[in-house]
Order: C-alpha cells, then sequence, then structure tokens
C-alpha cells in the first residue's frame, strides 16, 4: 500500500511537470531515463514513457498503462466527496432548487468544456461563496475577476465573529448541507485573510466539513500552508479541499522544493503558467493576455467562475446573486445587496429569491437570451450551444414574437401589438415557459 501510494505521489509529478511545459514532455521522451533521475522520480522507465506518449500525445502501443489506470483513480476522488453533498436536491427553497437548475442547464448546454468536466467529476457549482477580504493581492495575470486591489480583511474577533456564525447557520437553513462546499474566496485570496484558518474551523463547526481552498501563496509562508494542511488532514484533503494555483515555472519549481512528491499527493496543482498546457477562460485580465500569448489557449465558451447563487463579501456586508457566463466579464451579477447583521442578511437572501427566481415567466418582465443563438427555418427554432442544438416546432408569428422579446419588448407588449387570439397567447406562453425552464431566456 505504501508503495503505491508513493508511487502514485511520483506519477502525479510527473504529470504536472508534463502540463507545466510541452518542452518537458520532449525532453522526457528523448532521454525519459535522464529525465526521471534529475527530477528525482522513482518509477518504471518504460510504463513512464508509455504513460507520457499515452496521456500528452495521444498515442496507445499499448491498450492499457498501468501508470495512467492508477492516476485516473486517484482523480476520481478529488470532487466525490463535494458533489455528493451538492445534490439540487438538498436545496431547501424551492425558488432557489428551480432557478439553481435553469443556470446550470444554461452553463452545460453553452460549454462542451463544463460538460467534460462535470462528467469528469473535476467540476461543480457550489450555491454560495464567502468571501473574506476587500480585494485581493494576488495578481494573477489571467484572473476571471479582474478583481481590485487588496484593500482590507474581516478579521476573526468580536461582533465578527457572531455575525460569520450566523451568516453560516442562516444560510445553511437556506441552502441545506450543500451550502458547505461553499468556498470562503471568491474573486479574493484565502491567505490574505490572517484569520482564515479560524474562519475555515467555525465553518466545520457548523457543517461538519471543510470547503475548498485555491491559494496562489502556497509557498509565501510555507509553515502556514503545511500547518493548514496538518489540520484538514488526510480525510478532508483527498477530496480536493486545497489546491495551489501555479502561475510561473520558478513558482512550479519553488513549490516541488519545498513539498515532497508525498506530501503533494492530495493537492492539486493547478498549472496555470504561460508555457503549460492549461487553457486560460477568456474572461477578466486573461482577455488582454490574448495578443500576448497568441500560442496559448483560450476558453471562449467557458467560464471559470463556478458559483450559482450567492457571494456573501463580509468586509462590505453586501451579497450578490450571481451566474457563470461566457463573457469577457465571466459571470452575470444579478443585484447586490447590503446587509448589516444576521437578520438582514437573511432578507437580502429572501428578497434576491423572491425578485429574481419566479417560477413562472411574468409578463412584464425583459428576457435576456443568455448569449444563446436561435435560427428559424420555417418550421423549427433551432436553439444553438456549444457542440450541441434542439429543435422546437414553432410557427411564423410565434417566432416574430419571439425575436420581439429577445430584441427589448416584454411579452405583455408583445401580445398587445401583435392581437394575439387566446389559443396562439397560451401557445407562446407555453414555448416561453418551456424556453425560461431550460435557462435558454432569463430575466434580464
Amino acid at each position: 500500500m505504501e508503495q503505491t501510494r508513493s508511487q502514485t505521489a511520483h506519477l502525479k509529478r510527473l504529470a504536472e511537470l508534463c502540463t507545466s511545459d510541452k518542452k518537458y514532455i520532449d525532453s522526457f521522451l528523448d532521454n525519459p531515463e535522464k529525465i526521471l533521475k534529475e527530477s528525482k522520480l522513482r518509477l518504471d522507465v518504460e510504463k513512464a514513457k508509455n504513460f507520457v506518449e499515452m496521456k500528452f500525445l495521444g498515442t496507445r502501443k499499448l491498450n492499457s498503462n498501468e501508470y495512467l489506470d492508477l492516476l485516473k483513480q486517484s482523480y476520481q476522488i478529488k470532487y466525490k466527496d463535494l458533489m455528493e453533498r451538492i445534490t439540487a436536491e438538498d436545496h431547501l427553497d424551492l425558488n432557489f432548487r428551480h432557478w439553481y437548475d435553469r443556470q446550470k442547464n444554461l452553463n452545460l448546454f453553452c460549454s462542451a468544456m463544463s460538460r467534460q468536466r462535470i462528467k469528469d467529476k473535476s467540476m461543480y457549482f457550489p450555491p454560495v461563496a464567502f468571501e473574506l477580504t476587500k480585494g485581493c493581492s494576488g495578481g494573477c495575470p489571467f484572473c476571471c475577476f479582474d478583481p481590485q486591489s487588496l484593500e482590507g480583511y474581516f478579521s476573526y474577533d468580536g461582533e465578527n465573529v457572531d455575525l460569520w456564525n450566523s451568516v453560516l447557520i442562516r444560510t445553511k437553513n437556506l441552502l441545506g448541507n450543500s451550502a458547505s462546499t461553499g468556498p470562503c474566496y471568491y474573486g479574493t485570496e484565502p491567505f490574505d485573510n490572517p484569520d482564515y484558518e479560524k474562519f475555515l474551523n467555525h465553518f466545520y463547526q457548523v457543517f461538519e466539513g471543510y470547503p475548498q481552498t485555491t491559494t496562489v501563496k502556497a509557498i509565501e509562508d510555507v509553515n502556514r500552508t503545511k500547518n493548514l494542511l496538518r489540520m484538514l488532514g488526510e480525510d478532508h484533503l483527498k477530496y480536493s479541499s486545497v489546491r495551489f494555483s501555479v502561475i510561473s515555472k520558478k513558482h512550479l519549481e519553488k513549490i516541488h522544493q519545498l513539498f515532497t512528491p508525498e506530501e503533494l499527493i492530495l493537492i492539486e496543482l493547478i498549472l496555470n503558467n504561460p508555457e503549460s498546457l492549461t487553457s486560460y477562460t477568456l474572461a477578466g485580465r486573461a482577455v488582454r493576455l490574448k495578443d500576448k500569448l497568441p500560442d496559448k489557449s483560450f476558453l471562449p465558451n467557458f467560464s471559470s467562475a463556478c458559483v450559482i447563487g450567492f457571494v456573501v463579501n463580509m468586509v462590505q456586508h453586501t451579497v450578490s446573486l450571481v451566474s457563470p457566463r461566457a463573457t469577457e466579464v465571466g459571470i452575470k451579477t444579478y443585484e447586490t445587496v447590503i446587509f448589516t447583521d444576521g437578520e438582514s442578511y437573511e432578507n437580502a437572501l429572501y428578497m434576491l429569491i423572491n425578485k429574481w427566481m419566479k417560477d413562472d415567466i411574468e409578463l412584464d418582465k425583459k428576457i435576456s437570451n443568455n448569449n444563446i443563438k436561435f435560427e428559424y427555418d420555417g418550421d423549427y427554432l433551432i436553439i444553438r450551444g456549444d457542440e450541441i442544438h434542439r429543435k422546437v416546432s414553432i410557427s411564423e408569428k410565434e417566432y416574430q414574437s419571439f425575436m420581439l422579446v429577445l430584441e427589448g419588448q416584454a411579452l405583455g407588449e408583445v401580445f398587445e401589438g401583435l392581437h394575439f387570439t387566446e389559443h396562439e397567447r397560451r401557445g407562446l406562453l407555453e414555448l416561453m415557459q418551456f424556453m425560461y425552464d431550460k435557462g435558454y431566456i432569463d430575466i434580464n
């Protein structure tokens, strides 16, 4: 068992090095024995070579590879616990549950990458996130949020502790156990808050589970990072509770110097350095990198933002309703509300739900098409997502009406302008409700 664990740890490091730079792959395949020795990796040379060829070049000289299967098994448990905690059925408020489902369906329809990551269990959509600072000091050039510079943090003392407790409990009462997947960062850096670990421990007391942590500052204070890992323990780390974001090859080299392969076996390294095989979301700061990194892959139909629900900033006392969008902004923010205490926080949540999460489409509301393309072929409306589409039977008058709605007219205005019969009215309402239920259209 210990030998398999060590083998997996060294194999994971080899995969990280290959992902970090195509040149490493080339050098490795030219002389795998030499590169394994230089990288201090204890792996079988021939198995490692076949592994790299199959995983990174797509060649299959063999039907299977022991190392490929070993790494796949280790990745399969990464998000297992988180995925189990985030089932939509656990959202206690029905209006929120239905809205969440619509937004998730929209994101999966509009992004083949999201569909693949959900299938691979390497991505999930938490219904809430908590920010414990105002701004971020990370300065990552690829950040899809493009947050302001760090201005302050929410300290774990006095009345703040009581407010944090009240916010967590009221969130749990609304969203159920799925709220336990909500990270304590969003457009922020966790380690910018010196009390971050105290907030996590309090979070654990309420939810009996830790949320995921992603940091770009893993080596700024190595003792702090290792203490966090010890605090979480293996039972939580094995569910991808901690991820290190890597911004340069030197950054990766330093991480590998300071942590053994065994210490990082349960830590996911996000290789965001420019040379890596990892693609960037075409949103936020990454938009400005597109012309500077012409060989770098960008994902126009994918958003790195994953929260479908509420983003709570504890410094500014604000709660925002958000959902990912594959745009240069990366998210849609419906509205932001200020709260002062636990009661006003709960009131803010329900106000946002009552305003934006109606189950039935309303005649007086403006509608947005959520960047979905619609085509009319004379008998059907073709709804196009990312590498996917569906057809809906539609009359010419219904299509004309639908286009007027997308151009900015409320449904009630369309009914008045085109003189609908009751039968035509019911038909268009059913069509619009269907589109709304699937997430293809939304309240603007």
